[in-house]
């Protein structure tokens, strides 16, 4: 059974700027403590689809996953399927929005996942731990844009 977790934050920034820091994913190692090293390669030289491998070290250990992500830069939406990821996953998807709202912009994270061990227990408890990392990505994700 999935389970999904939202987060939501106000930036105050334009929705253009917030969605670039959002795809700007070679900047992350500078702006978030977890992220180690990400690169990002193109499908078929498609901008709009690509392959994202990022080296994280959270409360999930530390981690390569890589992730298939479209890009809707006109809606300004990001949609994702983990390819890989932590040991406590089956598997992982999810999307990324942005939208204006009073006071700059609102972004919007829903990670959809399917736990390892599926225990009622487990199921909590990886809640929990994607509701709080996620929480501290877009607090540093909302201090990067308000700087820029």
């Amino acid at each position: 059974m999935e389970t999904s977790v939202k987060n939501e934050i106000v930036i105050k920034q334009s929705p253009d700027i917030v969605y670039r820091c959002c795809t700007q994913v070679e900047s992350w190692p500078q702006v978030f403590p977890t992220c180690l090293e990400v690169k990002q390669n193109a499908v078929n030289g498609n901008t709009r689809e690509v392959i994202m491998e990022m080296t994280v070290s959270n409360a999930f250990g530390t981690n390569t996953i890589r992730s298939h992500r479209h890009y809707e830069h006109e809606r300004q939406h990001i949609q994702f399927k983990m390819l890989t990821v932590p040991p406590q996953f089956a598997g992982m998807h999810g999307t990324w929005s942005v939208e204006p709202c009073e006071g700059g912009s609102r972004l919007v994270v829903i990670h959809t996942f399917e736990p390892a061990q599926p225990t009622a227990q487990a199921r909590e408890e990886l809640k929990r731990n994607v509701y709080v990392n996620t929480d501290q990505v877009l607090t540093h994700l909302k201090a990067w844009a308000e700087r820029n």
